[in-house]
């Protein structure tokens, strides 16, 4: 995650914790965006036959902006199946963000873009009959502004 001449993996993970982590009465680093909402779609049993649905949604910060690194959160809002149903974020496009710390220069590896995976399963059998499978949400988080 952490580029420069001299390498120093303490100071990488000071400068993500100051990122990610807030202090005592602080707030975490960087500004809350506005919430997106996500969507598997809905897919629909056809008798006892189980269905399934799968969808990638990428989300982007914006061009000026990186997402503060594990500050991405889903907040599930409905779901339906009788089998495996998850979510899982992803980080996509990676940029370096210079960081200078005592006059040296560090880049530091932050995600401009995520990819939300959403699946969800009806499950099979006579206890699924005709089930439907989906789930949404929202997906929250934390931006900072770069350079271009």
């Amino acid at each position: 995650m952490l580029q420069r001449h001299m390498h120093s993996g303490f100071l990488a993970a000071s400068i993500l914790a100051m990122l990610s982590v807030a202090a005592v009465g602080q707030t975490p680093g960087g500004e809350p965006f506005e919430p997106v909402f996500v969507d598997s779609l809905k897919c629909n049993a056809s008798g006892t036959k189980g269905c399934t649905v799968h969808r990638t949604v990428n989300v982007s910060a914006g061009p000026d902006r990186v997402f503060v690194p594990d500050s991405l959160k889903f907040r599930e809002d409905s779901r339906s199946g009788g089998g495996t149903i998850y979510v899982q974020i992803n980080p996509g496009e990676m940029i370096d963000v210079p960081v200078t710390v005592s006059g040296v220069v560090y880049n530091l590896k932050m995600p401009r873009t995520a990819s939300v995976v959403l699946h969800a399963e009806s499950g099979s059998g006579t206890g699924n009959y005709n089930r439907g499978a989906w789930i949404n949400g929202y997906v929250e988080g934390r931006t900072i502004e770069v350079e271009r």
